[in-house]
Order: structure tokens, then sequence, then C-alpha cells
């Protein structure tokens, strides 16, 4: 079968800022490579793999998952997403990559903007605080100190050689918080956890400013780089209200 190029299911996210908003703790020449490379290749991919699929497929795709988290979410349900054991790596890989960049993208936080709106940035509501809190972090600042550590360890076991992402994620079944690291593009989604702060941690995303200091690569992430007023949204967003 044919594949359509301009079929297209999914989107990577657009960007609010310029790809040289970031500097001087990420590089324009990173981003253009990241976002313009890297991301766009994911979405390609993807969408090339879904307009392969038979029609009937293709159709209950659009029709029942309209936005890629709800995709991988139902990747090992075969009555929902009858589709081959090829086809679901593929989509593992590509779909993963695509909406795992997509919450990375959305996530930094400009610096070229005022003080104002970088202090504004860094506000974070008083429920996801307390959650915080009741998840065994000790405030903001821990939190901060255990993702930098986690981020910039490898993977152990990891057998792509340090390519992993470290998040943040929100359990809804203990409606608690946790930090945890998955190998390759695999996404919380898949396994029914809601990922509030996404660190790629493979090289393409720090490498050509940072070389092997992981470590410094993360600090300037955590602590400059992230929209912490949209991951306490977001966090509201997925959570019951009390």
């Amino acid at each position: 079968m044919p594949i359509q190029d301009k079929e297209i299911f999914y989107q990577r996210v657009e960007l609010d800022y310029s790809l040289n908003a970031l500097e001087p703790y990420i590089s324009k020449e990173i981003m253009e490579d990241h976002y313009n490379g890297n991301h766009k290749a994911y979405e390609k991919n993807l969408n090339l793999i879904l307009a392969s699929l038979e029609k009937n497929v293709k159709a209950s795709i659009k029709e029942n998952f309209l936005r890629p988290t709800q995709l991988l979410q139902n990747i090992e349900n075969y009555e929902k997403l009858p589709i081959s054991p090829e086809v679901k790596a593929g989509i593992r890989f590509y779909g993963g990559g695509l909406t795992n960049h997509n919450l990375f993208f959305s996530h930094l936080a400009p610096q070229n903007i005022s003080s104002t709106e970088r202090e504004e940035n860094k506000r974070v509501g008083k429920k996801f605080l307390q959650e915080l809190q009741n998840s065994g972090f000790d405030g903001l600042d821990g939190l901060k100190k255990e993702l930098i550590k986690a981020a910039a360890n490898n993977l152990i076991g990891d057998r792509y050689g340090g390519s992993y992402w470290a998040w943040l994620v929100l359990d809804k079944k203990t409606q608690k918080m946790k930090i945890i690291k998955t190998e390759y593009q695999d996404s919380p989604w898949m396994f029914n956890l809601i990922p509030l702060i996404g660190i790629d941690m493979w090289e393409h995303a720090y490498w050509k400013q940072y070389g092997v200091n992981k470590n410094d690569y993360t600090n300037n992430l955590v602590n400059h780089c992230l929209n912490w007023r949209l991951i306490s949204d977001i966090h509201l967003q997925n959570t019951e209200l009390k």
C-alpha cells in the first residue's frame, strides 16, 4: 500500500519562543538540531507508519485516539489497536519520541523575557507544593536536587548506551508524584503515569554544548529553563480537587 506522505495524524508542538531564547543555557545550535531535526523526524516517521496501515485501522485511530498520548496508553491493547509487533515497535519509538519532545519543548522557559516574566514562570501553586510534601519531597528545592541527580546518573541496564529520559510523573491511582527514568523513547503514558517534567538525556539534547558534563546540563535545565508555573498547572489539571 502506498504511503501518503501528507497524511497527518499527529503534529509536533509549535514553539512560542525563538530557538535562541534558552541561551546561554541551551544553545541555538542545539535547539535547531533538536527541534527541527530530531523532533521533526519523530513526527514524520510516526505519521508515515500510521499512514501505511489498513484503511479501517487508520479510521479507528483518527476516531478513537485524538492525541498521541492515547495511542501510547493503548499500545498493548490489541482489541483497540490491531497492529503487528513491528508496527507497535515503530509507534512505541516514534510516538514516544513525538510525545516526549512535545512535553519537553512545551515546558521550557525562555530567558529573553523580562525579569518579572521570569519570576512568574518560577511560581508554583500551593497545591503543588503541598502534594510535593505528601509525595516525600523536601519542597521544591528538594525536588530539584533529586531530579538533577537522577537525570545526570546513567540509567542502570540501559542497553542503548545513555539514551534515556528522567521524569517527574503523577500516579493518578495514588495521587502522588515520583521520579522515574525510561529508556530509549518510552513514555510514562505507556505505564499509566502522567508526565509533569521530562528531561531528555539523549546526547543530542546537550552534547554539543556540555560534552560529558551532564550534571551541568541538568543543573541549568532544572534551575533556569523549566517553566514551573506551567508544570504546577499541569499537575493541578490532572489531580482531583480536594
